[in-house]
C-alpha cells in the first residue's frame, strides 16, 4: 500500500509538470481563473476562448472539443457555485434573439494557458484569415 501511494504522488507530480512545459509562454497552465479577476473574454474561433485579467494578463482556453454554435458574434453564459471558472465548467453559448438571448448550446472548458500581448495579437489575426 505505500508503495502504491508513493506511485500515485509521483503521477501526480509527472502530470503537473508535463502540465507546466505545455505553456507558450513558460508559466504553468491553470485549471481555474478568479471570477473577480476575468475583466474580458473573446472568442477566437468555436474551439478557442481567451480571457482577458484585470491584472492585465491574457489566458488562451481551448476546448476539448470544438462547440459548433460557438462564435465571435454570440455571447456566452456560465454558472459556477465557486468563484471561479475551471477547466471542468461548461459554457452556455448565448444568440442574441430580438429582447433576450436563446441558448445555442454548451461545451465544456479546457484548461487556461498564459499567452503574452503578441501571441495573443497573433491568434486574433490568424483566427480572423
Amino acid at each position: 500500500m505505500y508503495h502504491l501511494k508513493n506511485l500515485l504522488l509521483l503521477l501526480s507530480f509527472l502530470a503537473g509538470t508535463a502540465m507546466a512545459s505545455d505553456s507558450r509562454s513558460g508559466q504553468e497552465t491553470l485549471r481555474c481563473l478568479s471570477l473577480n479577476n476575468i475583466r474580458q473574454i473573446t472568442i477566437l474561433d468555436n474551439q478557442h476562448i481567451v480571457f482577458d485579467t484585470n491584472s492585465g494578463g491574457h489566458y488562451l482556453n481551448t476546448l476539448p472539443y470544438p462547440c459548433p454554435s460557438l462564435h465571435r458574434s454570440r455571447a456566452i453564459m456560465y454558472r459556477t457555485s465557486l468563484s471561479r471558472l475551471c477547466d471542468l465548467d461548461i459554457i452556455t453559448i448565448l444568440d442574441d434573439v430580438g429582447p433576450g438571448f436563446r441558448p445555442m448550446g454548451s461545451c465544456g472548458l479546457g484548461t487556461f494557458e498564459p499567452v503574452n500581448e503578441d501571441e495573443f495579437r497573433d491568434l486574433k489575426q490568424q483566427r480572423r484569415n
